[in-house]
């Protein structure tokens, strides 16, 4: 920056303003046509590519759709699978829920059955017995 270089005719052309192309080198002005250049027969050419375009049998192209026909199943297959995975797993979280609220439901009825149930007796036995229950004697 702010600093300024002669170019002139025995400059190399990597040194120059513009694009370099090592393959070819050349220097192209801008990105646009350096891009042309990059896509261009010549630089493929140069890069080692073939440009003829191989001419398709007819057999290459049935088994071409084969190919993607497989490809598809593949994938219908797949999406098939998740979806059976996605109903299972949910499946099992219902499962779970509801042995949950199961376990929840019997620990509530223990809870309730362990508590102490006073039998009630004959007000005329209690009377006679001189005891209101066999309680604790504590007043609540």
């Amino acid at each position: 920056l702010g600093r300024s270089v002669v170019i002139n005719k025995t400059t190399p052309a990597a040194e120059t303003g513009g694009y370099y192309c090592d393959v070819c080198d050349c220097v192209v002005k801008d990105s646009i046509n350096f891009l042309d250049h990059i896509n261009g027969k010549n630089h493929q050419r140069n890069m080692g590519m073939s440009m003829k375009v191989k001419r398709s049998t007819l057999d290459d192209v049935k088994e071409r759709f084969k190919l993607k026909l497989a490809e598809k199943e593949y994938e219908k297959k797949q999406k098939n699978m998740e979806e059976i995975l996605g109903d299972v797993y949910e499946e099992e979280a219902k499962m779970n829920d509801y042995k949950k609220e199961k376990k929840a439901e019997q620990r509530k009825r223990k809870l309730i059955e362990s508590l102490p149930e006073e039998e009630e007796l004959d007000p005329e036995l209690k009377a006679m017995m001189g005891f209101g229950g066999f309680g604790t004697s504590k007043k609540k």
